[in-house]
Formats: structure tokens, C-alpha cells, sequence
């Protein structure tokens, strides 16, 4: 299992036999550089929480969620992949009632 975040997780969520990278996905050249291989599964749960409206900079949050996204989507090979997962946050849908 491989976990990608820009920072580690803390000692008390560290898992053991979990790949730990640390990296900023909308950096495709990164994303080429550690994600380039087969996975039989992704689920990409990615993203910055910030609450700040639209119309007052909340577009960055959107536009970064998605840049990331094109990178997994654009890189990730094929070949074995069975089923890519993709969950956003309220931040994306806003507050669409379930």
C-alpha cells in the first residue's frame, strides 16, 4: 500500500508495511517520478481543506484539487489498474444535501 502526502503522518498514525511518500501532486513531474507503476487499485482521497468562499479564493483549493487529479489520471498506467476511486470534500460539492 503506498500513501501520497506532503507531509508524514505523525508517529501515533503511522502504519507498518504502508509506503510513506511526501510529495505536492500538482507537480507532474513528481508524480511521473513516484507514481509511474502499476496499482491494482487507487483511491485518491487528496486535498487541502479551506473554507473560504469561492469568489474570495476558494477557487485556488478547486483548481489545486483537480490539477492533481489530471496528474493521476494523465500518469498512472493502465495496464493493471481494476478501479481508481475518486472522493472530494464539501469544499468541492459545497453543501449539496447527500
Amino acid at each position: 500500500m503506498t500513501s501520497v502526502s506532503l507531509n508524514p503522518p505523525p508517529k501515533e498514525r503511522f502504519v507498518d508495511d504502508v509506503c510513506y511518500l511526501n510529495f505536492d501532486m500538482t507537480d507532474s513531474s513528481l508524480v511521473k517520478k513516484y507514481l509511474d507503476k502499476d496499482f491494482d487499485y487507487v483511491v485518491n482521497l487528496g486535498g487541502y481543506i479551506n473554507h473560504q468562499l469561492f469568489q474570495e479564493g476558494g477557487s485556488t483549493l478547486i483548481e489545486t484539487h483537480f490539477s492533481a487529479l489530471q496528474n493521476l489520471v494523465k500518469i498512472l498506467p493502465r495496464r493493471r489498474l481494476k478501479r481508481f476511486v475518486q472522493i472530494g470534500s464539501s469544499d468541492e460539492y459545497g453543501n449539496a444535501t447527500a
